[in-house]
C-alpha cells in the first residue's frame, strides 16, 4: 500500500482522504493545503491503483476498507475523519479535469476496474445501516441529486450535513477546490477533527476583545425569525472547551443555569429563532452574552 502523510506524525487523529473508482491519491492535491497547520492528513493510494500494489484478488468493498484500515495502523492514527469521492463524469466536467482522471485512470488496470466496479454493485452492501457519527455530504448542485436523495440520506444520518455546490460537475473538489475546501475544513472543526479556530471565517476584528465578541454573537443572534443565522461565524468566536452557561428554564421546570457546548447551543437556538415571538429571540440573545465573553476570550 502506498500512502503519504502530510502534518504532525505523532498525531493521532487525521483527515484520511480515500479516491474514487479508477483514480489515485492526487485527485485530493487541491484540499492539502487548505488543512496545513490545522490537521495531520492521510492520502491513500487504494489497492491496484496509484503507486500501490496490484495483487490478484477480488477489488471489493470489504478489500478496500481493510487496506485503508491497514495504512491507519502503520501510520499510528487512531481517529479519522474520512473522506471519499463516488462516481463518474458528467457533461459539464471541464477538460482540464477530464485529462487529469484520465490520467489517473490510466494507471488502474482493466482488471482492477472491471472487479471494482463489479464490487460496487454487490447487493449485499447497499443496506440501510445508520451511520452514527458525523455525516456531511457535498455535491455539485443539480439533478443527478434529488430532494428524494438528500431525504434517504437525512434517514441514515438526520444530523446529516448537505452542501450544494453549483456550477461544477462531479469531480467538485478539483472543479471548485475552494468552495470544497471551505466546507470540509468547516465540517471537520464541528465534528472535531481539526480545532475549532480553523473554522474562524478572517474576521480578527470579532475577537479583539470581550466587548467586540459579545457585539459579534449579538450581531449573529438578532433578526426577525426565519433570518438564517451565520452560524460558522458563531462558532469562530469560541475557543476549543468552550461552554456557555445561560440561565432560564430547564427540562425538570426549574430556572437555572444550564452547560452548553457551542453545538449544544446552536440546536437549542434554532427552533427558537424559527419562532415569530420577540421575546423569546430576545430572551435567548440576553441569556448568551455574558457565557460568550467567557467562551471566546
Amino acid at each position: 500500500m502506498h500512502y503519504k502523510s502530510v502534518g504532525d506524525p505523532a498525531a493521532k487523529t487525521a483527515v484520511v482522504f480515500v479516491h474514487g473508482w479508477s483514480c489515485d491519491m492526487t485527485s485530493w492535491r487541491a484540499q492539502v493545503p487548505a488543512f496545513e497547520g490545522k490537521a495531520r492528513v492521510l492520502l491513500v493510494d487504494l489497492p491496484g491503483h496509484g503507486k500501490s500494489d496490484r495483487p490478484d484478488v477480488a477489488y471489493t468493498m470489504d478489500f478496500f476498507a481493510a487496506a485503508v484500515d491497514a495504512v491507519m495502523r502503520d501510520a499510528g492514527v487512531e481517529r479519522a475523519l474520512l473522506v471519499g469521492l463516488e462516481g463518474t463524469f458528467v457533461a459539464s466536467t471541464p477538460e482540464s479535469v477530464k485529462a487529469d482522471v484520465r490520467r489517473m485512470a490510466a494507471g488502474a488496470t482493466q482488471k482492477v476496474a472491471v472487479s471494482a466496479m463489479r464490487a460496487q454493485f454487490d447487493p449485499a452492501i447497499w443496506t440501510d445501516d445508520a451511520i452514527a457519527v458525523p455525516l456531511a455530504v457535498i455535491v455539485a448542485k443539480g439533478p443527478n441529486w434529488s430532494a428524494d436523495y438528500f431525504a434517504a440520506v437525512k434517514t441514515l444520518n438526520p444530523a446529516a450535513e448537505i452542501v450544494e455546490i453549483p456550477d461544477a460537475g462531479h469531480f467538485v473538489m478539483m472543479e471548485k477546490p475552494a468552495e470544497v475546501n471551505a466546507a470540509l475544513v468547516a465540517f471537520a472543526a464541528r465534528a472535531g477533527a481539526v480545532p475549532m479556530r480553523s473554522a474562524r471565517p478572517g474576521r480578527p476584528e470579532d475577537v479583539s476583545s470581550p466587548e467586540a465578541i459579545v457585539n459579534a454573537v449579538y450581531d449573529v443572534i438578532s433578526g426577525p425569525a426565519g433570518k438564517k443565522r451565520d452560524w460558522d461565524r458563531f462558532r469562530s468566536l469560541f475557543a476549543d472547551g468552550a461552554r456557555l452557561i445561560p440561565t432560564g428554564p430547564r427540562p425538570a421546570g426549574d430556572w437555572g443555569p444550564r452547560v452548553f457546548d457551542p453545538e449544544g447551543y446552536i440546536r437549542r437556538s434554532e427552533p427558537v429563532f424559527a419562532t415569530p415571538s420577540p421575546s423569546s429571540a430576545e430572551s435567548t440573545r440576553s441569556s448568551s452574552s455574558s457565557t460568550a465573553r467567557a467562551g471566546g476570550s
